[in-house]
């Protein structure tokens, strides 16, 4: 800061120092595109007097978006200004050798200097009253009793927060900032995030404005938003901060003009927005709305428009048609042309066309040509008309035919025409919930079936269900027939579960697992899957694990998965057993699996239900 710089006092001064503070402030907070230089605008202003030097400043800052160099424009407004005062004043007083004065730098800066420091013998033979200057703790105390004081301080400061805030400034520039907070009311809504904002617009070689957003050069989108996300978070004064990490994708994805859009109405809203991070997102989920529903207008137009081509199409055809017909009757005239002289010697009369000029929509079945009669000498003629009139009518029903073909319907279900099986599906042959067909050959003519067989099938025993060990063999053949090795734990852990679930998670695993993209160790993917999932006992396990639990013995799942595969008075004999005799008990897994394929051999031996 200039003023700083040559010692100036913050106590009122002359009209030089006046200036000097209203041409620092635009240079701070006015939005110009570049700093005015005081040293070649001081003399001049000066010179054209204070109230004047204020309306041309005035000027600039009304203007400071048009203006790319605010020192040239003042000097042109001041000569400007002498000019029209010397068209209305014959003998100006200032006007003397040139018409306007050149700056000269080491004069304003001599004329500053003497305003703000000049010795005390010139005023008056006094001695030197000037006060020490403050310190910074001083200042700052005075500082926080005046927010305390002022009804514009929204919230509770604390000291070191102003002192963090001042440390960045320096003590000269920190010193300014705070008298004119203290005299202009300025930023005291938030007094830290505006000293912040002060350091930030004059830290070195860095040109910040304080109303404007610049952003970084040759950047994505992704650090564009984030910057500006950052400074509303910082300066915008928001009641919440915003939440970056949450709001920065779905911004850009929906495009950084329509982001910057709806940040630039959120700084806009300021504190009366309570949520920002939820008034991104409403915002982003109305625009994407937008875009969705100008879409499906954009489909039905399209859908529009090819309905309409479909039927220019149609009507192309049919004047393709009308010409085929048009040329096989010129053919027929051309023919009949020939027979003229012929037919008025004989007396015959050509009968009336019967093609109808319309178009080719008429009645095969109502209008059958009949072939012409003539008394003598016209055969030829009337063949030829009739192959002419075969030949356009053949024409006529080609292009009918392709006309009246149903429209393709994209996603539509075609080629089946029959969606009932050709015989019935009795009860007998859906035994167990699974459609079984017939497998032997039908019998021939004269071939009597075997009651016999017949019997001895009506009186086997029902099917046994299915034991781990067969479940495990079912799983790893579907592993194998789709090139998947599991390893022996997944196939066990695979086992418990219905083939039909099993199932479900190899084709999942074929698909690429749950997201899709691959899945590189199928046997620990399963596992971990089979994990998951909360399966609880069967119903043949339940009442297994009730009486092992009344006769005290300890049964793990794949002990009651080998008791379930067999009947059920076989299955508590076991276990009977099991809890009688001390020696088992040591083992009592291998007891129960030799003793369950002990009952399973007997049962399969047995050729009749007995």
């Amino acid at each position: 800061a200039k003023l700083a710089s040559v010692g100036s006092s913050l106590a009122p001064s002359d009209d030089g120092t006046k200036i000097l503070k209203r041409v620092e402030w635009l240079n701070d907070y006015g939005g110009l595109l570049q700093d005015i230089d005081y040293d070649k605008v001081s003399s001049t202003l000066e010179s054209v007097g204070i109230d004047h030097a204020m309306t041309i400043l005035k000027e600039l800052e009304d203007q400071r978006e048009g203006v790319r160099n605010p020192t040239t424009f003042i000097l042109n407004s001041a000569r400007s200004s002498w000019k029209r005062a010397a068209a209305s004043d014959p003998a100006p007083k200032r006007l003397s050798g040139a018409a306007f004065p050149a700056p000269d730098a080491s004069a304003s800066k001599k004329r500053s200097l003497q305003t703000s420091s000049a010795p005390a013998p010139a005023r008056g033979g006094r001695a030197q009253t000037t006060q020490a200057p403050a310190t910074q703790l001083e200042v700052l105390n005075d500082f926080m009793s005046f927010l305390g004081k002022s009804p514009a301080v929204k919230r509770q400061v604390r000291l070191s927060e102003i002192a963090g805030a001042v440390d960045a400034l320096g003590t000269a520039r920190a010193l300014r900032v705070l008298k004119e907070m203290q005299e202009r009311g300025l930023g005291l809504d938030d007094p830290v995030s505006y000293i912040k904002a002060a350091a930030q617009r004059h830290s070195p070689g860095v040109k910040k404005e304080s109303t404007g957003y610049e952003e970084p050069e040759e950047v994505d989108d992704v650090s564009k938003l984030t910057s500006r996300l950052t400074w509303l978070n910082q300066f915008a004064g928001l009641s919440r901060k915003i939440i970056i990490d949450e709001v920065v994708g779905a911004l850009y994805c929906l495009g950084l003009l329509q982001s910057m859009s709806i940040l630039r109405g959120l700084q806009e809203r300021g504190s009366d927005v309570d949520d920002p991070t939820r008034y991104i997102k409403t915002a982003v989920q109305r625009a994407n709305m937008a875009s969705v529903l100008g879409e499906v207008k954009d489909e039905d137009a399209e859908d529009e428009d090819e309905a309409e081509g479909d039927d220019a199409g149609a009507s192309e055809e049919e004047d393709a048609g009308e010409e085929v017909e048009q040329e096989a009757e010129e053919e027929a005239a051309d023919e009949d042309g020939q027979w003229d002289n012929v037919e008025e010697e004989d007396g015959w009369e050509e009968p009336k066309d019967e093609l109808d000029p319309a178009g080719f929509e008429w009645d095969e079945e109502e209008k059958v040509q009949t072939p012409p009669t003539k008394k003598s000498g016209g055969s030829v003629s009337s063949a030829s008309k009739l192959a002419a009139r075969d030949a356009a009518k053949e024409a006529a029903a080609a292009l009918a035919k392709k006309r009246n073909v149903p429209k393709r319907v994209v996603g539509a279900l075609t080629g089946y025409t029959q969606l009932v099986p050709t015989r019935a599906q009795g009860f007998t042959h859906q035994r167990g919930g699974v459609k079984r067909e017939p497998t032997e050959a039908p019998l021939e003519e004269g071939e009597e079936a075997n009651v016999h067989e017949e019997k001895v099938k009506s009186s086997r025993t029902p099917q046994l269900p299915v034991t781990p060990q067969e479940k495990m063999v079912q799983v790893r053949d579907y592993a194998l027939k789709n090139e998947l090795h599991l390893d022996a734990g997944c196939l066990k852990a695979m086992a418990r579960l219905p083939f039909y679930r099993a199932k479900d998670m190899i084709d999942d695993v074929l698909l690429g697992g749950r997201n899709r993209q691959g899945v590189q160790n199928p046997s620990r993917y399963l596992m971990g899957a089979v994990q998951k999932l909360s399966m609880g006992l069967g119903v043949e396990q339940g009442i297994a694990m009730e009486l092992a639990v009344t006769l005290g013995v300890v049964l793990n799942n794949d002990a009651l998965d080998e008791l379930a595969c067999i009947p059920r008075k076989e299955s508590h004999a076991i276990m009977r057993e099991l809890s009688k005799n001390p020696e088992v008990r040591s083992d009592p897994l291998r007891y129960i699996k030799n003793e369950v394929l002990k009952c399973r051999a007997q049962m399969d031996a047995r050729p009749f239900g007995s």
